[in-house]
């Protein structure tokens, strides 16, 4: 554990950071020798062409798409009945799947807290990042980046927990309390959305480190933090009681998928008729990418 708190520091520490992206310069009267100085100067992260960019035509689309999809979600999820007391009394770990059985027995109530703190700094990461002066020149794409990532994974998640109406482990755990089995948070387990939130943050703030940095480190610290810091919520989401396995490895590739695909749609070089367009429907959500 001491090992994993190590790396959550020093990813975290890296990505706050501000390099210095430019040191003063004489004034020089060949143009071109001034550029060349600037770009041996910069530290860090890149300071020359854009890297994001933002377009109506692709925006729209994914804003309007992703916040239906959000409403719907809600709505769904407000519509599961919350399990009857009978209910839970006649639940039976064994009708649980190998796999996921292991969940049932679990209920370290302060791991969830662990995991709702960690689940706080991945949302607070990726705009730690504005920190560097060659991210804030960006500033309208990347904090579209950010509400349209966060977003289209909620909608996700939600439609999904509102769909499958799936129990939480510690409903049928025996020493977990019966107020916490009544709620209609029981109901909502698949999949995890601690685990598809931090992870589409995360993957977001790596893949804006990769396209900006320089620096390899930069690039590996970044990676790194994306993947383990999903990671341990997802291992405290377990001890909890509050996520099955198949919970958690489902939001973790969402949110990973999540937080790849938004920077990708928006990376400056891509052709213009490169679109997401998102769809709710009645009972799930279609989403067309065209190339």
């Amino acid at each position: 554990m001491k090992n994993l708190y190590a790396i959550f520091f020093i990813w975290i520490t890296l990505s706050t950071q501000t390099p210095p992206l430019h040191a003063q310069e004489k004034e020089e009267t060949d143009n071109t020798q001034n550029t060349a100085l600037q770009k041996k100067e910069q530290k860090g992260f890149r300071d020359a062409d854009p890297v994001f960019e933002f377009s109506l035509r692709k925006d729209l689309p994914i804003l309007a798409g992703s916040g239906a999809m959000a409403v719907t979600g809600m709505y769904l999820m407000a519509q599961v009945p919350p399990l009857t007391e009978a209910q839970v009394n006649a639940l039976d770990p064994m009708d649980v799947n190998a796999f996921d059985r292991a969940a049932t027995r679990q209920y370290r109530y302060q791991d969830a807290n662990l995991s709702d703190y960690l689940l706080t700094l991945s949302a607070v990461t990726p705009l730690s990042l504005l920190a560097s002066r060659s991210v804030r020149r960006e500033f309208a794409p990347v904090i579209i980046m950010y509400f349209e990532t966060a977003a289209l994974n909620g909608g996700l998640t939600s439609i999904s927990k509102g769909l499958f109406k799936r129990k939480r482990p510690y409903a049928y755990n025996p020493e977990a309390l019966m107020s916490d089995k009544l709620s209609v948070g029981a109901r909502h387990s698949y999949f995890s959305g601690h685990v598809s939130t931090s992870a589409s943050f995360c993957f977001l703030t790596a893949y804006m480190v990769n396209r900006y940095a320089e620096k390899p480190g930069w690039k590996l610290a970044a990676w790194s933090g994306a993947a383990v810091i999903p990671g341990a919520i997802g291992y405290w989401r377990f001890t909890s009681g509050k996520h099955f396995p198949t919970d958690i490895i489902t939001g973790y590739l969402v949110g990973a998928g999540t937080g790849i695909l938004i920077p990708y749609l928006h990376k400056a070089q891509l052709p213009e008729d490169v679109t997401l367009n998102i769809q709710p429907l009645p009972y799930g959500v279609q989403m067309t990418l065209t190339f």
